[in-house]
Order: C-alpha cells, then sequence, then structure tokens
C-alpha cells in the first residue's frame, strides 16, 4: 500500500502518535522526567526536608504536569500515559515509605497528584489524537480529491472528443482542446470572442444550444440525455455529425452545471444510412419484382385461362344446338366422335374461372393496382373487405383528417405494414373482429390496425424462433426506412394493436 492510499489510521501510526516508543525524542522525554525526580529526591537529602514538607508531597503534579502535557501534545494519547506511568512508579517508593511510616495522610496526597497527572495525561492525549486522526482524515480527502481532480483534468484534456462544461446561466466555463479545436473557428463567425465565458449558443450554435438548455431547464432532467439525430457541425474537414450527450454536475445534490460531450457519430451515421440505402434498394427491387410477377401473371395465365373459357363457350353450343338435354355438371355422355357434352364442359368451365379469381388475387396482392391508381386509403379498404370475406371476422375501415395522396414509397410502405398486420390477424389472431385508421395529420400521417384476437407476447414469440418475429421485423424496418415509428402492443388474451406513425415534416432541418 502506497503512502497516497494508506488509511489515516495507518498514516497515525506511521507518525510515531499510536507507537511513540519508536521515536527517540520519546525516550529523551522520559529521561528528563528521570532528571527532576532525581534531582527533586536530591534536594529533600541535601536540605534535610521533612517528609511532610511542602517540597516533598506537593512537587509531584507540578514538577510533573509541563512534562506530562507535553508527552500528550507531542506524542498523543498512548506518549502521554505513558509519561503518566513513568511519574507513577517513580513515586511509588515513596508513597510506599509514607504508608509504612504511618503518614497516610502524605500518602494519599502523593497518590491524588499522581491520578490528577493521569487523568491529565489521558484527556489532553486523547484531544491531540483525536484532533490528529481528524486532521489526517481531512488530509487524506483533500489529497484523493486533488487525485480525482488531477486525473478528470487529464482525462478532460486528453478526450479526442469535444467537452463543454456549462453554468447554469447557460455559459461555456470550460471546454477541453478537442472542443478548441472545433468551436473556436466557428465561434469567431458569431461572436467577437472577447467574452471570458461565451454562450453555449455562440460556441455550438442554436441547434446544440438548444439540446443543451432544455436539459437544464428541464425539472425532470437526470443528466446522461442524449437526442436520437445528431447535429451537423461545421469543419476544416468537411461536415461532422456530433450527438451531444449531457450529464448534470451536482455537489452536494446542487446542480452546479452540466457537462456536454459531443461525440462524432459522422462515419456510424454514414454506416447506417449506407445500409438503409441497401435496405432501401432491396425493397425497391423487391417491390419491382413483385410488379413484374403480378403483370406476368395477368398477361400470361390469366388471360390463357380466360381464352380457355371462351374456348369452353363456343365448344359447348353445338351441344346445346343439336337439342342434348342439360345435366348437372360432371353428368355428361361421350358422343360417338368421342367428345364429352355440355355437362362437363360447364363443370370445366367452372374449375377455369376459380383459377382464374385466384390468379388475379395473387397478382393483386402481389402488387394492388388500386395502390397505384386510387391511393392509399382505398388499396387498404378493399384489403379490408377481402379479409372480412376470408376469415368471417368483421373488418372496419375508417379515415379521419383531410384524405390526399402520400409520396408512393410512403404509401406502399404503409400500404405492406397493414398488409401484414391483416394476414397475421387472419392466419393467427382468431378475432371475431378487427379495425383499420387511417389518420391524415398536417404533418404526419397515423395508421392503427386493432383486433379482439387472441393476442401474444412480443418477447417470448421472439425468442421462440429466430424466424417468428419476422414479421414484426419486417414491420418496424418498413416503418425505419421511411423515417417512421412504429409500436406493437400486445398481450396474451388481449388481443394487439400496431400504431405507425410517419412524419411528413421534418422537425429539425439538417
Amino acid at each position: 500500500m502506497t503512502s497516497a492510499h494508506r488509511s489515516p489510521a495507518a498514516a497515525l501510526s506511521r507518525s510515531g502518535s499510536d507507537a511513540p516508543w519508536r521515536r527517540s525524542a520519546f525516550w529523551l522525554l522520559q529521561l528528563v522526567v528521570l532528571a527532576l525526580f532525581l534531582i527533586r529526591v536530591a534536594i529533600v537529602v541535601a536540605f534535610h526536608l521533612p517528609a511532610g514538607s511542602v517540597a516533598t508531597e506537593y512537587t509531584v503534579a507540578v514538577l510533573f504536569l509541563v512534562p506530562v502535557v507535553y508527552a500528550a501534545l507531542s506524542f498523543g494519547f498512548a506518549g502521554a500515559v505513558a509519561t503518566a506511568t513513568t511519574v507513577a512508579v517513580l513515586s511509588l517508593p515513596q508513597i510506599v515509605l509514607s504508608v509504612t511510616a504511618g503518614d497516610r495522610a502524605s500518602a494519599a496526597v502523593q497518590v491524588a497528584q499522581v491520578a490528577i497527572l493521569g487523568a491529565t495525561a489521558a484527556l489532553v492525549g486523547q484531544w491531540v489524537t483525536s484532533e490528529r486522526r481528524a486532521r489526517m482524515i481531512a488530509e487524506q480527502a483533500r489529497e484523493d480529491h486533488e487525485r480525482t481532480e488531477h486525473l478528470y483534468r487529464e482525462l478532460f484534456a486528453s478526450n479526442l472528443s469535444p467537452i463543454l462544461i456549462v453554468d447554469l446561466e447557460g455559459c461555456v466555463v470550460d471546454m477541453n482542446e478537442a472542443a478548441h479545436r472545433l468551436f473556436d473557428p466557428l465561434r469567431e463567425d458569431r461572436s467577437d470572442g472577447g467574452d471570458a465565458h461565451p454562450r453555449i449558443v455562440d460556441v455550438v450554435g442554436p441547434e446544440a444550444a438548444r439540446i443543451v438548455l432544455s436539459e437544464l431547464v428541464s425539472p425532470s432532467g437526470n443528466g446522461g440525455g442524449s437526442p436520437e439525430e445528431p447535429v451537423v457541425m461545421d469543419s476544416d474537414a468537411g461536415p461532422l455529425l456530433l450527438r451531444p450527450t449531457v450529464t448534470r454536475l451536482q455537489r452536494a445534490g446542487v446542480d452546479e452545471g452540466l457537462q456536454v460531450v459531443f461525440a462524432d457519430v459522422t462515419a456510424e451515421t454514414l454506416r447506417r444510412q449506407r445500409t438503409d440505402a441497401y435496405a432501401a434498394y432491396v425493397l425497391e427491387g423487391l417491390e419491382d419484382e413483385r410488379r413484374h410477377i403480378a403483370q406476368e401473371l395477368h398477361d400470361g395465365p390469366v388471360q390463357a385461362l380466360i381464352h380457355l373459357c371462351r374456348l369452353i363457350d363456343a365448344a359447348a353450343e353445338p351441344a346445346s344446338a343439336t337439342g342434348t338435354a342439360a345435366r348437372p355438371p360432371g353428368g355428361g355422355v361421350t358422343t360417338r366422335h368421342g367428345e364429352r357434352d355440355g355437362g362437363d364442359l360447364s363443370a370445366l368451365r367452372q374449375i377455369a374461372e376459380a383459377t382464374v379469381a385466384e390468379l388475379r388475387g395473387i397478382a393483386r396482392g402481389l402488387r394492388p393496382p388500386v395502390l397505384d391508381d386510387l391511393g392509399l386509403a382505398a388499396s387498404i379498404r378493399q384489403l379490408v373487405a377481402g379479409a372480412s370475406t376470408r376469415s368471417g371476422a368483421r373488418g372496419s375501415f375508417r379515415t379521419s383528417g383531410e384524405e390526399r395522396r402520400l409520396q408512393p414509397g410512403i404509401e406502399l410502405t404503409l400500404f405492406r405494414i397493414t398488409q401484414e398486420a391483416v394476414s397475421n390477424i387472419e392466419r393467427h389472431a382468431r378475432a371475431s373482429s378487427f379495425k383499420v385508421e387511417l389518420e391524415f395529420g398536417d404533418n404526419a400521417v397515423d395508421l392503427t390496425v386493432i383486433d379482439d384476437g387472441v393476442g401474444f407476447d412480443p418477447d417470448a414469440s421472439g425468442r421462440r424462433s429466430a424466424t417468428a418475429s419476422m414479421g414484426l421485423a419486417g414491420m418496424n424496418e418498413r416503418a425505419r426506412l421511411v423515417g417512421g415509428t412504429l409500436h406493437v402492443d400486445a398481450a396474451p388474451g388481449k388481443g394487439c394493436r400496431v400504431h405507425v406513425q410517419k412524419l411528413l415534416k421534418p422537425i429539425v432541418s439538417t
């Protein structure tokens, strides 16, 4: 253990207060006490002083009080008690002689003086030791504080991220070297730079200052806050994306200001933007492929089946013209030419018509034409009606606000999320009813899908299987790619609520 980290008790022990016999000054003091005692004895012998004289009985306290107090002040409790013990030991023969001679009063006076010296030594020594301990604890605390302050200053100065210290009035009272390099050129363009403590708005600009000051004036703010979107700063190397993290500085529970760390998230943001761009590109390619497949289904198999239906109708006409009695489907007979009559042709036509309807449904699911032609509300209304017919659940669709066309990417995203949510209701929810609400606001569009089905636990669903929550993950990713947010509220036995919000106008322009 180094001296900088040893406890106050260990420091006090090393100083000699707890073990004074380790110091030569203590033994020198004991020799002084012995010398004073011998001088006292010599005076009594030389002048033939009687046993009851003042010089014999009442000089113990006067003669040894100064050495005992000095021992207490110099060596603390242990040194004072040790010195008082020395005086008691030296006085013991004289006390014994007084008792032997029958002079109990003289013995009592000497015992009282020794007791007074002992009590004085204990009290003064204990007080000195306590004061020394308190002083050493205070010094240790001060050293720890200075060491911590020094370490903080080193970390503060050497941190590669710009750091500002802001007081309660919104002024920058300190900044590290990285902050000087970044903000000083910007501040010269905003102010004269002559203020001792410039305002934070003059240092970092209005947008970053708004984030910091909102944390400063927030009554419920507890520090550690940071916005999800970074702020843009100009630098010599080009625009930087910085995310400010605000931490409250407190002493004894009282706010003294804020520490603001500007983390450079330029590379991270660019990587995320590239990832989002690639994901958007993949989704766009998927939608193009769906559009192509839907068109191919419509132009190929569907048209071929329609043509087949017409040929069946044409083949059935001769059978009708010969007066063959109508038969139920599948009840026709073979003619002499090996052909089936109109009854089997009618069944074949029904199969062809069902296949056409199914292929058209697949094509509409891949890329509904109504979405491109009539917009989001009409396509969702058609989707809800189809789901109600297939599942038997009562579906409803409601719009509010001023209905209008949105950007194609936003409309497609909201439609796909609705399609996935409604599909989940059909396959898993066992709901008796569901509803879809589309709200057009001035600055946002909100989509909500609610059902009264069996519900589920989103967390447990994600833990059971890696693919169990892919539908939710896909909806969330689609919403995020267009700048929207998706929230899913579900619980077993309580149905499910899917809510999507897309801001149509950015709150902060970058």
